[in-house]
This record gives structure tokens, C-alpha cells and sequence, in this order.
């Protein structure tokens, strides 16, 4: 008895010693500094003291006050395939990034072959949307501005192929933008990515395979983003510089063998009110060839496109085609049933004849408009994004690549 009554006070020192260490913990991580350290033993053997940490807000300042800015250019030295289907391009892209390295600026004759890089801070980049490539080099060097700063400049150079989101909305009269996201494994309170203003980013039309498909614009637009927040600490959340050049598809080839060859297929359907409406067999039959030949069209669309939950205008325009033939097919089906005499049938069988013809032509009408608006207004607005890209340009001319810092590679 005497054993288990020791056992029993043990354990009631143990759970007393134990609330208050968990006591303590909590006031040390809402950040309140402890009115005073306490020591907890454990089997009486050794003590552990605890201390307050320090906050996040005084951390996370401390970092953004030695944040440094890495200036971000990116060349599309040549466009290949776009693949509408599996949302991917190909390209052969050279990026670099230069950053101030104060050390190197009291050194008039720098050998980058004598200098070890891993003694120096780098912002260790990478291409986020790269699928997969087949070049990939990457060479630094140490410049110097007019004011005798120096900077070490980090050139890459991938050729491969590169994932992106497209936005079909507008399919086939859709523009894209074909990106390339850099990013840093550095934190956002470590490291700040910007555009360089000195040497602009800029894409090669000259270079481009899938002419015959798209029309490669000359502006290259740039933005920050960063990655999706993990922790509510800052040094969980990592900048990213993305540089994208826009294309736009050209629409002739979905116009003459979809919407046109659509456009003859509904119209047939008007032609099956000159049979009888007392054959409504015959009338229906005629229809649902009609409308099971749009079905295929439909399919045909789908294989064009990746498996998107909204509809694109070509899908629009077809499905209102379909519409069209089956109210078509409705009234063929319940004219004979109205129970009018062959007068009035025949009078009605015309009224529909004009309404589901004045929908039609209205229809058509207003998806031609529609579509001739929301062309010319993106139109504009990239002309316009042109203008200013080229006004900049001439503003800064950018610093050409010099030669010898190219690897031996053609870059076209």
C-alpha cells in the first residue's frame, strides 16, 4: 500500500509539472515574455530553460531591410509548335539576371574563370512552366556600370518546352500569351525580382514556326507575381518574374471548314418545309441528318481543344445551330397533331417557316457583329500595347547581347 500511495504522489507531481511547462509554452508562442524562466526537471536528473523567441515581425524586417533586387531580362530567340490540346509550347528562350556584388567593386581586372560562384550570394533561379528541355546552359560574369558598380550577370540559355494556361473564351479568335515564369528559391524577404529597365526583354519575329497558325505580336509585357501562401510567415512565399509575348491565332482556317460549311448545313434545314406537312415522317428524317451531321462537326471541335468547362464561341455558334435544327424538327413533329384544317396548317406551317427564319438570319447577324467588335476592340489594345512597347525601346535602347558572352550556339 505504502508503494502505490508513492506511485499516485508521483504521478500528481508529474501532471502538475507537466501543465505548467505547457503553461509556459503557450505564453512563449503568443509572443509574451514570461514573467519569469522556469526550470522543469525531469526524473530529477536535469532542467531545461526555457526562453521567449524572438517575434516574426521583428524577423521578417530584418530581412526585408537586406532584401536585394535582381533585375530580370528574357530574349524569345525562337517560337516553336503551340499545342492548343495539351496547353504547351515549344521555344528556344535565353534569360539573364544581374544583381549588385559590392565586393568586385574595388577590383579593376576581374578573371571569372579564377572566381568560385559558390562563395557568392546567388537568387537561385529557374524556369517554373519548363516541362522539359533539351539545352540548358547556364554562364556568369562580373560587369561594371558607368559609376564603376559592379554586378554579376547570370545568363541562361534552355531550349525546350514550356507549360501554359491557355484562355479559349474566344476560340478560334482567341490571342495568348506564351510565358516564361522565372522564380527564386529564395524567400520574398530575401530577394526582390524586377524587370530591367536597361535591357528590356524582347522576342525574335523573325524565328517564328507556327506562322502559319498564329500572329506573333513584337510587345513582351512583364509582371510579379507570388507563389500561393503556405504559412504566414513571409520566408515561406517566393517571388516569381513572368515575361510573356502575345499571339494571336488566325481564325481562317475554323471560318471556311467549320462555321461556313455550319452556316450551309443549318439553311438545308429550311428547304424541308417544301415537303408536305402531312409527310411528317419525311420531313423529319431529312432534319435528323441535318442535325446528327452538326453532332459530327461538334466532335470534330473537341479534338481541337483541351477538356475546358466553359464554352467557346465556336462552341456557341454550334450549339445555337443545333438549337435551331431541333426547334425545327419539334414543329415538324407536332404540326400534323394541332388538329387545324389544311388551311390553317398551311398557314402556320409558313408563320414558322419565317419565324425560325428571321431567328436564323438575326442570329448570324449578331454573332457576325459581335465577333467583328470584340476583334477590333483586342486589336486596338495590342496595337496599343505595340506602340508603347516600341516607344520604350527607342526611349532605352537595349544593350545588345554581346557575342562573346553567348555560348557557341546559333541563336536563331
Amino acid at each position: 500500500m505504502t508503494t502505490m500511495a508513492e506511485d499516485f504522489t508521483q504521478l500528481a507531481h508529474a501532471i502538475k509539472s507537466l501543465e505548467r511547462t505547457i503553461r509556459q509554452n503557450n505564453l512563449i508562442l503568443n509572443g509574451k515574455q514570461p514573467s519569469k524562466r522556469i526550470s522543469t526537471e525531469t526524473d530529477s536528473r536535469k532542467a531545461v530553460k526555457l526562453k521567449a523567441l524572438p517575434s516574426e515581425d521583428a524577423i521578417e524586417d530584418d530581412e526585408i531591410i537586406n532584401r536585394r533586387e535582381v533585375y530580370i531580362r528574357v530574349v524569345f530567340l525562337k517560337l516553336g509548335e503551340i499545342d492548343t490540346l495539351k496547353e504547351k509550347y515549344a521555344a528556344d528562350v535565353f534569360f539573364q539576371a544581374r544583381w549588385r556584388e559590392e565586393r568586385f567593386d574595388n577590383k579593376d581586372e576581374i578573371e571569372e574563370d579564377d572566381i568560385v560562384w559558390d562563395e557568392y550570394w546567388s537568387p537561385k533561379l529557374s524556369i517554373e512552366n519548363l516541362l522539359n528541355s533539351t539545352l540548358m546552359d547556364v554562364w556568369r560574369l562580373v560587369e561594371k556600370d558607368e559609376n564603376g558598380h559592379a554586378y554579376i550577370t547570370e545568363k541562361h540559355r534552355i531550349n525546350g518546352t514550356f507549360a501554359e494556361s491557355l484562355e479559349l473564351n474566344e476560340f478560334p479568335f482567341d490571342t495568348q500569351d506564351l510565358t516564361i515564369k522565372v522564380i527564386t528559391e529564395r524567400s520574398e524577404a530575401e530577394v526582390q525580382l524586377c524587370a530591367d529597365k536597361h535591357e528590356i526583354s524582347s522576342v525574335n519575329n523573325q524565328s517564328f514556326v507556327d506562322e502559319q497558325e498564329w500572329r506573333l505580336h513584337s510587345a513582351v509585357m512583364t509582371w510579379n507575381v507570388v507563389t500561393a501562401k503556405v504559412y504566414k510567415n513571409r520566408r515561406h512565399k517566393h517571388p516569381a518574374l513572368c515575361s510573356a509575348c502575345k499571339v494571336t491565332r488566325r481564325p481562317e482556317f475554323f471560318i471556311w471548314n467549320i462555321l461556313v460549311v455550319m452556316m450551309f448545313i443549318c439553311s438545308l434545314a429550311f428547304a424541308t418545309f417544301t415537303v408536305d406537312y402531312k409527310l411528317p415522317q419525311n420531313r423529319l428524317q431529312l432534319t435528323f441528318i441535318l442535325l446528327l451531321t452538326t453532332v459530327t462537326f461538334k466532335f470534330v471541335v473537341n479534338q481541337s481543344l483541351p477538356k475546358i468547362s466553359y464554352l467557346t464561341y465556336l462552341d456557341k455558334y454550334i450549339l445555337t445551330s443545333m438549337t435551331i435544327l431541333i426547334s425545327i424538327c419539334v414543329w415538324h413533329a407536332i404540326v400534323p397533331k394541332l388538329g387545324l384544317d389544311d388551311e390553317d396548317s398551311e398557314e402556320a406551317d409558313k408563320i414558322a417557316l419565317g419565324v425560325l427564319g428571321a431567328i436564323y438570319l438575326v442570329f448570324h447577324i449578331f454573332f457576325g457583329f459581335w465577333i467583328s467588335c470584340a476583334s477590333l476592340k483586342k486589336r486596338l489594345n495590342i496595337l496599343k500595347e505595340d506602340a508603347d512597347y516600341l516607344a520604350k525601346i527607342n526611349g532605352k535602347s537595349p544593350k545588345k547581347v554581346a557575342p562573346s558572352d553567348e555560348p557557341n550556339q546559333d541563336l536563331a
